[in-house]
């Protein structure tokens, strides 16, 4: 038998009275007494040896009987025994429990039939299950489909873990396969199918004419990737279904497909039907994390087959509501992928005022200049004038690079209302600056800046009243008068006497000058006046006279081409876009040097040859599957374990539910929460099982750290008729999810590896405990075992070892989110040959070092 599956500790308040135990089992008459018996017999197994003369009375007075009760509690009794004496032969009571399992398998009670099949799901004695294989395989045609599944689940079992089996079994689930109509148990014969006879079952999966359910559509694509790789004259038939599936109604098969396509292909076709399944789902998903995790297939997708990606951009940007590090990875792609033909459609569905955003359409400016200029100062011209002071800044700097670009009317425009309205000095210099660079008419600009340059008493700004009735506690109205201040502008800044913003306009003035602007009477007057600001330094006051002369000597009709006049007029003229074209250029060159070049003899693929099926590429994806984990207790009427599937940036646990009561269980619910650095993908939908019915669903998980976390949850459930007092709450076990999964070996020199010591600020020191005697094999194992890869030479270490009896030695690892772990170990052999020392590990990340210490030692 699997022991293991329950674990329990039971201790009776006495000693048990055998006796009397034995007289209830004899007492046929009454099933009720049997079943108490039976009950106390169960809990006793786990914890004290059941005497041997019961085991006959057991099975002679309970195996035939027709009592339900009696007939569960009598399975769940033989779970505990052993098959097998001390010498390896079946014991003799055997050949009775046999006999009464092969009438359970054929009782007219279908439920006693099922009842029967999941006792035999935890029996691995082969011979016991050679002598009772006809009457399972006769159970894949009973007229009633809950005996069908069970037996088919039963199978699928015995195929996947019992060694030679398949053989045997492999031609009854395929033909009860091909003949089933219903659908929950047509899924379950798949799974046994594929574990029998992966040939046939591929065969009769890609020429069904229709596939009814959602649930054997999401069975056919977990089991499409084995088939695909290992049966390649499946292939072109198994990528058109899973393409058909790609637009299916139900969304968990269209989401599902267009990852299992994904990992199936990497063709022209396939990457396209995947990136179009995956835009629409954008469309139609509302949960944050699955749209978080259709957004990071998309960004993996663009990094392997860019090309091919670019079509896509537009529709990818929906997903550009996602937050944290994922939404400037995807902006940073979509404004790379983009062509010149659509990137002015991009600019209004990645605008916002968050920084990322407006980091992105600036890169967006540099590579097409003349294409996105105005449609971006048209999207952010609200921003430039925002509150808050970093968002004006970005946007200001955009608008700018905007107005050089080519949008001078609509930069003009924006920054004549920031002079007004916007209370930052920087973006009113920029502001100031970009009036008069970016007019068309200088004569209008120099009169809108000399109207702020005009500082006069008269012009100081006042303060207003307001004027507010209020009622008093006594019931009498009176009016409270309060004085309110104008707003902080560069009109009163300058009253102020700030020499910032006074040098500027003073700046721009001349620059007008210098342009032939005519309506500058008063520049000499407006030179003293922001020259007796507190503040301007001596070197500003001289280029300040400089500017002076030079207007004056450009403007004089007497002097009509001063030589220094000119060299200034020009050195002032030099045109703005030279730096941005500079910055534009180096981009351009950066995209260059990241084109892929093709190396001589490397296989290229064609795509016209893609229609023959060995043609058809394989992208291959390794998975881990981890080992089952029980999360309820034996007395629970809901029993559920899990195992797990484990990728690069994500697992998906398998849970699989047992309802173990008589009553059929409704609004079945599984929350859970998570600690640490993971997250919670997709959420599972209320479930009903009748009595002794069983169901799964997957819950996907993603990692985004290496100190990962842990898994709580919980499962509610209603019986079905009961009051509404009787809801149903069941922990289930924490769910540990191990980090080492997460990182791998990573070579570094042993100075990057002092540097990267002496940085980290957490350090857990752990003594060494081992039974090993070589100090090196030691190194060698706890580097493989915790992925580490050693960076101290290993000659070094075996002379050290071999010469002195110790090693110091140094040992990195890196996750796949960049983070580091760095492990020094100080052993040495005492005089009776063990190895003592210990280990100091140290990281940027406390919870890192904490849990590599706690699981070394």
């Amino acid at each position: 038998m699997i022991r293991g599956w329950f674990t329990i500790a039971y201790q009776p308040e006495n000693q048990p009275k055998w006796d009397e135990i034995r007289k209830q089992l004899m007492d046929r008459s009454n099933p009720a007494l049997q079943a108490e018996a039976l009950e106390q017999l169960v809990l006793l197994s786990y914890s004290e040896n059941i005497p041997p003369h019961l085991l006959m009375p057991v099975i002679q007075y309970t195996g035939t009987t027709n009592d339900h009760r009696v007939i569960k509690l009598l399975l769940m009794f033989l779970e505990n025994l052993d098959t097998r004496d001390t010498m390896g032969k079946m014991r003799p009571e055997f050949i009775l429990i046999t006999d009464a399992i092969r009438k359970l398998l054929l009782h007219p009670n279908e439920y006693v039939r099922g009842a029967a099949l999941r006792f035999l799901y935890k029996m691995n004695d082969k011979e016991i299950l050679y002598q009772l294989l006809t009457p399972i395989l006769s159970n894949l045609t009973h007229h009633d489909e809950y005996v069908r599944r069970h037996a088919a689940v039963l199978v699928g079992r015995f195929s996947r873990d019992i060694p030679g089996m398949a053989e045997d079994l492999s031609e009854p689930i395929i033909e009860a396969f091909s003949t089933e109509a219903d659908q929950r148990t047509l899924t379950a014969m798949l799974y046994s199918a594929y574990q029998a006879n992966t040939n046939e079952a591929a065969n009769l999966t890609v020429n069904m004419n229709q596939f009814y359910s959602t649930d054997m559509k999401l069975a056919i694509l977990r089991v499409a990737v084995n088939t695909y790789r290992n049966y390649p004259q499946f292939r072109v038939k198994l990528l058109e279904t899973v393409v058909d599936f790609c637009e299916d109604e139900s969304i968990a098969v269209r989401l599902q497909s267009a990852f299992v396509l994904r990992k199936l292909s990497n063709n022209q076709a396939a990457v396209r039907a995947t990136a179009s399944a995956y835009c629409e789902l954008l469309n139609n998903l509302i949960d944050e994390n699955l749209r978080s995790f259709v957004v990071q297939e998309l960004i993996e997708m663009i990094e392997e087959n860019r090309s091919m990606m670019a079509p896509f951009a537009l529709e990818m940007a929906q997903g550009a509501n996602v937050t944290g590090n994922l939404r400037i990875k995807l902006l940073t792609e979509l404004v790379n992928l983009v062509t010149e033909e659509n990137a002015s459609n991009l600019v209004p569905l990645i605008a916002s005022k968050e920084s990322s955003s407006l980091e992105s359409l600036r890169t967006l400016l540099l590579r097409f200049p003349s294409k996105v200029a105005s449609s971006i100062a048209e999207h952010i011209s609200t921003y430039v004038n925002d509150s808050e002071v970093k968002v004006a800044e970005l946007a200001s700097i955009l608008m700018k690079d905007c107005g050089i670009a080519g949008a001078r009317k609509e930069a003009y425009r924006v920054f004549s209302n920031s002079l007004e309205v916007s209370p930052f000095p920087l973006i009113l210099a920029r502001a100031i600056w970009s009036v008069a660079e970016f007019c068309d008419d200088v004569n209008l600009a120099a009169e809108i800046l000399s109207d702020f340059a005009d500082i006069s008493e008269d012009r100081i700004a006042t303060s207003t009243q307001s004027a507010a009735t209020v009622l008093n506690e006594d019931g009498t109205y009176i009016t409270k008068i309060s004085k309110i201040s104008s707003d902080r502008n560069l009109r009163t800044m300058l009253q102020e006497g700030d020499a910032f913003l006074g040098l500027a306009l003073l700046s721009a003035l001349i620059r007008l000058k210098l342009r032939g602007a005519t309506s500058i009477t008063d520049l000499n007057q407006i030179v003293k006046s922001v020259l007796s600001f507190s503040g301007v330094e001596k070197n500003a006051k001289d280029i300040c006279q400089l500017w002076l002369s030079a207007s004056e000597s450009s403007s004089s009709s007497s002097v009509p081409s001063s030589p220094s006049g000119n060299k200034i007029s020009k050195l002032f003229s030099r045109f703005a876009k030279e730096s941005f074209n500079v910055r534009s250029t180096t981009y351009e060159n950066k995209n260059e040097n990241e084109l892929k070049v093709v190396a001589a003899d490397e296989p290229l693929q064609f795509s016209v040859l893609l229609n023959v099926a060995d043609s058809v590429p394989v992208k291959n994806e390794e998975s881990i599957t981890l080992p089952i984990t029980q999360l309820t207790g034996p007395s629970d009427s809901l029993y559920v374990e899990c195992n797990c599937t484990l990728r690069k940036y994500d697992r998906v646990y398998h849970f699989y539910i047992y309802n173990r009561s008589e009553s059929t269980l409704t609004n079945i619910l599984f929350e859970f929460t998570t600690v640490g650095s993971v997250s919670i993908l997709q959420r599972n939908d209320l479930m009903s099982l009748a009595p002794n019915d069983s169901g799964e669903f997957d819950l996907p998980v993603m990692i985004s750290a290496g100190s990962c976390g842990t898994l709580f949850g919980a499962v509610s459930f209603d019986f079905a008729g009961a009051s509404g007092s009787d809801h149903q709450l069941l922990p289930l076990s924490p769910i540990e999810i191990d980090p080492f999964f997460c990182f791998e070996p990573t070579p570094i020199s042993q100075t990057s590896f002092r540097k990267k010591w002496s940085d980290s600020v957490w350090e857990k020191k752990v003594d060494i405990q081992t039974e090993e005697k070589d100090l090196i094999e030691y190194l060698k194992n706890l580097s493989e075992k915790f992925k580490f890869s050693i960076v101290t030479p290993i000659k070094q270490l075996e002379v050290t070892s071999k010469n002195a009896g110790f090693v110091a030695a140094n040992l990195f690892t890196r996750s796949f989110f960049n983070e580091e772990v760095e492990v020094n170990v100080s052993a040495k052999t005492n005089n009776d040959g063990k190895i003592v020392g210990f280990v100091r590990i140290r990281s940027q990340d406390e919870q890192l070092a904490y849990l590599f210490g706690k699981l070394i030692q």
